[in-house]
């Protein structure tokens, strides 16, 4: 599969760097500009995307929201500023301008390994959104199980994110209904204290 990256991004190193790391995953194809309208005069026709990478201020726009009208079945990435609060939910979907190539090469991995499991189907959920499913319905914080899983803050709230779509559920007690019924968890052993 083609992994088709364009990056949206004012800044030349930026764009130069990000597009640097990118290449390195197999199969990717990545092309940089600088602007939404530079995208939309673009000379040559494009593949439709797999990914954008785009900076806040372009996500925001209304040139790129009607952009995004014209595809299908892609993702997009914010390239945001380290400054932020990383374990904020609204930061799922984004990459910090400050972190080292290979945080920011694994981040755009799980975007694509996560987009061909979507493709294979949006009923189940994978094992990895089992693992967080699991946690959750235990009570753990998005940071406790990006510990306990050996993974980012960012991919937990990722998982959360796919679940909440494959599923409709989007409380955390309804996942808990949803993990007991289904037995992911075994309730046998479990102390309702620990779940209030």
């Amino acid at each position: 599969m083609v992994k088709k990256v364009y990056i949206i991004h004012g800044s030349a190193v930026v764009q130069s760097g990000l597009a640097d790391i990118l290449r390195k995953n197999p199969g990717c194809f990545v092309k940089s500009f600088y602007s939404v309208d530079h995208f939309q005069k673009a000379e040559e026709p494009l593949i439709s995307p797999s990914l954008f990478v785009v900076e806040d201020d372009i996500k925001q726009s209304e040139g790129f929201k009607m952009l995004l009208n014209q595809y299908d079945n892609f993702r997009t990435l914010i390239i945001t500023s380290a400054a932020l609060k990383r374990g904020s939910s609204e930061l799922s979907d984004s990459l910090f301008i400050y972190d080292q190539s290979d945080e920011i090469s694994s981040r755009v991995s799980e975007v694509f390994e996560q987009m061909e499991t979507n493709d294979e189907g949006t009923e189940g959920l994978s094992e990895r959104e089992i693992d967080v499913l699991k946690l959750v319905a235990l009570g753990y914080a998005n940071k406790e199980i990006a510990e306990k899983l050996f993974i980012s803050i960012h991919t937990v709230m990722s998982h959360r994110k796919n679940m909440t779509e494959k599923l409709g559920i989007k409380s955390i007690s309804g996942l808990t209904v949803y993990a007991i019924i289904n037995n992911y968890i075994d309730t046998t052993n479990l102390d309702l204290k620990d779940l209030i």
